[in-house]
């Protein structure tokens, strides 16, 4: 044994393996697993690993405890890099044995295993296809939680070895790296002009769109513009959409103005001129304007209308160009689509669309667009395009007339095959026309089966993944235009109009009816003969129950907020709270529940829009708290306490104290952010209103946040003693009306159930002696009127168990022994 040893020493690893190979048989276990790793130590150091492997295992299968075995099978496996067994061999070892020579073992593999000149080595080892492929395939595993992955990538790109599964690798991990791209540009020509591998252009195009877009890139897809723009124009739009900040040359602007303006006379599909288009947006800048003056320019109309999307709030006064543009474009199906797209969003800006509609030339464009209208030979889809852009340009001075125009072409009886189109913007866009008036709202109400089919149609694409901005934009128009649709079927305008202009003028009803003959009988021109669409028709149609129920209007609310939240307009919140508002009836509860819209109305009644109070009063009275998430039941909570303060009608103001009713019973994390000097002063004024539904509520409310220690600790402290005032004359008020007959005694405001309330919270409060001592100080505490029509009550109902035991509880706590109660109440006291 000492002689082997001395050999292994002597660096005579032949000879030392040799030796020990003579003896190794004849010793005792501890020994053996010694010899067998000076073994593989040996051949370690004649670099015979496989070898080296087979004794370390040897080694730990004659003695599993040796620890020096389990490190030296470490160490073998890192050179055999096998890293992934290794580190796990040497994390068990650390775990016992945690000694330098371990650490320094543990570091030296991670740093074998991380370092990607040696995974570059492995790659120089492959020499036949079989090889490549095994190669590619274990790196995907290696790669995924690899450090210096970024470096690793760079450097297999450089071997230009092996392109698609270079490619396929870089994609799958679908890193953002600027020596990347570097290289993906430095050897474009290796990918781009590689005609046979369809799929090497796919990788190629889809790792350059999520790269960081530069001069050299963009000035890349200039020099190929047909690669790019044509053969993978879908994919490339992603790498300006997500670059919007990269800003381009003028000469590059216009050499894709050029390339579009080709694309134009080749007829493309509307998608694919979009997409250009979406890139030209995406890059232009303030010299695009310079292009006007340029009388030469080829595709000087089609930078105008992208101009009208990109820049309009910077405009030169070309509304006249525009109008000329738009006349131009007219007859070539595929601009139609992009006139349409553009005017929907450069018309959002009130300055701009002023200007445009009130153009001399206006008139001319709307005479001709008319002209189209009437042709006989028009298909119906471009009739429907033609009139999209019709209405578009109108005014609002001429949408009387442009109104009537619009009948004359008996539009109203091809409103259900308008509801049945394909064409969802088009369509959207000339029913929000025709929902501005009376007669053609009830038209869609008769043919709400059609209505609600194609909202369901128009709904469905929105829900569909957006890749893209002006996808984005696209599906944002019609939920809103959606929105503003269903908006105008809820609202009865004559009504409307009498509540505005009795609120003007400071008139009542009767007075106001007698101008309204007036107006009529004196004026020729009457805007109120088309206000047609009344609360009598509404109700004979059930509009509001269709809104809410068929078309679910509260969830298409909810997506739209979810789904653009950046997009949302002070305009968009105004018809999103009047909807609200509007469908906001107490028997439709169940269906308006919908948790981002009821979020959105907490929030506008944080920013003190009043109008949403309704619906989240009428929505919260009677919910399931349990449906409510806990920052979700927080913050509806205290919009609920702003809707107490604010609300203009007593009903919604008992609705929200129902509300907070319900939210309150989840615990303290609601209950703690109530417990509020202001929140308390609110709740306890309530209690002395003449309405005894909102008096109950408010105290239900009070009697919940009583159980709280902060609640008590404030009672202690003396900082509500108004507060114990009020309940005082609120007790005394009530004592007088016990016996009322006006109402059932089972209702919510009768004085008998706010006397089961009042016992409650006195019951609870008996635990702060402050409060307690107050209490006996009152006459009504030990009066026979505080107790018999209670008593009686009590005998009367079928389930009194919980009220019973909260008046013993009370009685208990103040030390009160009424023997009238006892006898009385003898039978039923003894289930407790």
């Amino acid at each position: 044994m000492l002689n082997a040893r001395q050999l292994l020493i002597d660096k005579k690893y032949e000879e030392s393996i040799e030796a020990y190979s003579k003896i190794v048989d004849t010793l005792q276990t501890e020994e053996r697993a010694i010899a067998y790793t000076n073994m593989a130590l040996c051949q370690i150091n004649l670099k015979e690993y496989n070898k080296a492997l087979i004794l370390a295992d040897k080694a730990i299968q004659t003695n599993p405890q040796y620890v020096k075995a389990q490190y030296r099978k470490a160490q073998i496996l890192m050179l055999l890099q096998q890293y992934e067994e290794a580190l796990s061999l040497v994390n068990n070892l650390m775990q016992y044995q945690r000694c330098q020579e371990v650490i320094e073992l543990k570091e030296k593999i991670i740093d074998a295993y991380y370092d990607p000149n040696l995974w570059i080595q492995e790659l120089d080892s492959c020499v036949s296809e079989k090889d490549y492929q095994k190669y590619f395939n274990s790196l995907y595993p290696r790669l995924e939680n690899y450090p210096n992955i970024n470096k690793f990538l760079v450097l297999l790109l450089s071997k230009k070895i092996q392109p698609y599964q270079t490619l396929k690798l870089v994609h799958n991990f679908k890193i953002k790296c600027d020596q990347i791209r570097d290289l993906l540009i430095q050897d474009s020509k290796i990918y781009i002009k590689n005609e046979k591998e369809a799929k090497i252009h796919f990788l190629y195009v889809k790792i350059l769109s999520i790269q960081t877009l530069n001069e050299e890139l963009f000035q890349l897809i200039m020099d190929n513009m047909d690669y790019f723009f044509n053969k993978n124009l879908e994919t490339i739009v992603t790498l300006f959409i997500q670059n919007s900040q990269f800003k381009a040359k003028k000469q590059q602007i216009e050499q894709i103005a050029r390339f579009l303006a080709k694309q134009e006379d080749k007829d493309v599909h509307s998608i694919q001129f979009m997409w250009i288009t979406q890139i030209m947006m995406s890059v232009i800048n303030d010299e695009i304007f310079d292009f006007f003056k340029k009388d030469y320019f080829k595709s000087e109309e089609l930078i105008i209308l992208i101009a009208g999307i990109c820049q309009f709030s910077q405009l030169y006064p070309i509304e006249d160009k525009i109008l000329n543009t738009v006349l131009k474009k007219l007859k070539k199906p595929y601009t139609i689509d992009l006139i349409i797209q553009l005017l929907m969003v450069a018309l959002k800006n009130e300055q701009f669309s002023n200007k445009i509609t009130t153009s001399q030339l206006n008139e001319n464009v709307i005479e001709t667009l008319f002209q189209i209208l009437q042709e006989q030979k028009s298909d119906f889809p471009y009739k429907i395009k033609i009139l999209t852009i019709f209405v578009q340009l109108l005014s609002q001075q001429k949408y009387i007339k442009a109104y009537d125009q619009v009948f004359q072409l008996k539009i109203n009886f091809i409103l259900p095959d308008l509801l049945e189109s394909s064409l969802h913007i088009e369509s959207l866009i000339i029913l929000s026309f025709l929902t501005k008036f009376d007669e053609a709202k009830k038209i869609l109400i008769v043919n709400k089966e059609f209505l609600k089919d194609f909202i369901k149609q128009c709904t469905q694409i929105t829900q569909k993944k957006k890749q893209y901005q002006f996808q984005t934009l696209k599906f944002y128009q019609i939920d809103i235009m959606i929105i503003q649709i269903l908006y105008s079927l809820s609202i009865d305008r004559f009504s409307l109009f009498k509540s505005e202009q009795k609120e003007r003028f400071g008139l009542d009803d009767e007075t106001m009816n007698m101008a309204l003959e007036i107006q009529k009988k004196y004026t020729q021109d009457n805007q109120l003969d088309y206000l047609t669409y009344d609360q009598k028709f509404m109700i004979e149609y059930k509009v509001i129950q269709f809104l809410a129920i068929d078309l679910r209007v509260t969830k298409i609310i909810g997506q739209f907020l979810d789904n653009y939240k950046s997009f949302i307009s002070e305009q968009n919140t105004i018809i999103i709270n009047g909807l609200l508002a509007a469908i906001s009836q107490k028997d439709l509860s169940q269906y308006l529940f919908d948790k981002e819209t009821l979020r959105y109305a907490a929030d506008q009644v944080f920013n003190k829009q009043y109008k949403v109070i309704p619906y989240l009063a009428v929505t919260l009275h009677n919910v399931n708290p349990q449906l409510i998430e806990f920052q979700d039941a927080q913050l509806l909570c205290k919009a609920l306490i702003k809707c107490t303060e604010n609300s203009k009608h007593e009903l919604h103001q008992f609705w929200s104290l129902l509300g907070i009713v319900q939210f309150t019973s989840l615990g303290d994390y609601v209950r703690k952010d109530l417990i509020n000097i202001d929140s308390i002063i609110q709740l306890q004024n309530l209690i002395i209103e003449d309405n005894l539904y909102v008096v109950h509520a408010a105290l239900q409310v009070l009697n919940n946040l009583s159980i709280t220690q902060q609640f008590q600790e404030l009672i202690k402290n003396k900082e509500l003693d108004h507060f114990i005032q009020l309940l005082c004359i609120l007790i005394d008020a009530n004592i007088e009306n016990l016996d009322k007959k006006s109402v059932s005694q089972s209702d919510f405001s009768h004085p008998i159930q706010i006397q089961l309330t009042i016992i409650s919270v006195l019951g609870i409060l008996s635990q702060v002696d402050y409060f307690k001592t107050t209490m006996l100080q009152q006459d009504f505490i030990l009066s026979p009127n505080f107790y018999v029509p209670l008593v009686q009550y009590l005998k009367l109902i079928q389930s009194p168990d919980i009220h019973i035991k909260k008046l013993l509880m009370f009685m208990g706590a103040y030390g009160l022994k009424i023997k009238f109660i006892q006898e009385d109440l003898r039978h039923r006291i003894r289930m407790f």
